[in-house]
C-alpha cells in the first residue's frame, strides 16, 4: 500500500515536472527566437520572430524593383518590403492599400478551388516618423480557410514601404503587433547597402 501511494506521488511529480518543462519551453520559444534586424536596404530595423532572410525582387513588366526582408514559417510570413520610387510620383495610400489587397486577393484566386473574397476588417490613418501611414487589416477567403494580413504601409524618402505579417487562419495579434510596432528608422545606415 505504501509502495502504491509513493508510485502515484513520483507518477504526479514527473508528469509535473513534465508540464513545467514544456511550459518553460514553450514561454522561452517565443522569446527567444525574436530578434532586431536590419532591412534589406539598411534604412529600417525590425522584429522577426526568427533570423530573416532578404532578396530583391523585380516586378513584371516593369524596371521597378522591391527589397524584401522576410521571415516565413508554415503558417505565417513577416515581411518589410521596400520598393524605390525615385521619379515616380507615389499613388495615394489608400490606392496602395486597394491594390494590396486586390493583388492578395487575385494571386489566391489563381490557385484556389472556388471563389475568393476579401474582407477588409478595419483601416487607419497613422504617422510613421513623420509621414502619414496607412494601416490595414484584412482577410482572404476561400473555400478551404481562409488567410488574415495586417499591415502597415507608407511613402518615404523615394521609396514605398510595407511592413505585412499574413497568418493561414486567425492572425496572432500580440505577434504582429509586436513586429509592426517594432519598425523605425536606422539610425546608422549602412552606406554599402
Amino acid at each position: 500500500m505504501q509502495t502504491r501511494k509513493y508510485s502515484r506521488r513520483r507518477a504526479a511529480l514527473a508528469v509535473l515536472a513534465l508540464l513545467l518543462a514544456v511550459g518553460a519551453l514553450g514561454c522561452g520559444h517565443d522569446g527567444d527566437d525574436w530578434q532586431e534586424a536590419t532591412s534589406a536596404s539598411g534604412n529600417y530595423v525590425v522584429e522577426f520572430p526568427g533570423k530573416p532572410t532578404t532578396e530583391t525582387m523585380q516586378l513584371p513588366n516593369s524596371d521597378l524593383s522591391m527589397q524584401l526582408t522576410k521571415v516565413e514559417t508554415s503558417d505565417s510570413a513577416f515581411v518589410l518590403s521596400e520598393g524605390d520610387m525615385t521619379g515616380i510620383t507615389p499613388k495615394p495610400l489608400d490606392r496602395v492599400v486597394d491594390a494590396t489587397i486586390e493583388g492578395m486577393r487575385a494571386q489566391e484566386d489563381a490557385v484556389a478551388l472556388g471563389s475568393v473574397t476579401a474582407t477588409e476588417i478595419s483601416r487607419t490613418t497613422g504617422d510613421f516618423e513623420g509621414v502619414e501611414t496607412r494601416s490595414v487589416s484584412f482577410t482572404i477567403d476561400r473555400l478551404v480557410g481562409k488567410k488574415t494580413a495586417i499591415a502597415l504601409i507608407f511613402h518615404r524618402n523615394d521609396t514605398l514601404v510595407s511592413a505585412i505579417v499574413v497568418y493561414e487562419g486567425e492572425a496572432d495579434p500580440e505577434a504582429a503587433h509586436r513586429f509592426l510596432s517594432s519598425l523605425k528608422s536606422n539610425p546608422a545606415p549602412d552606406s554599402s547597402a
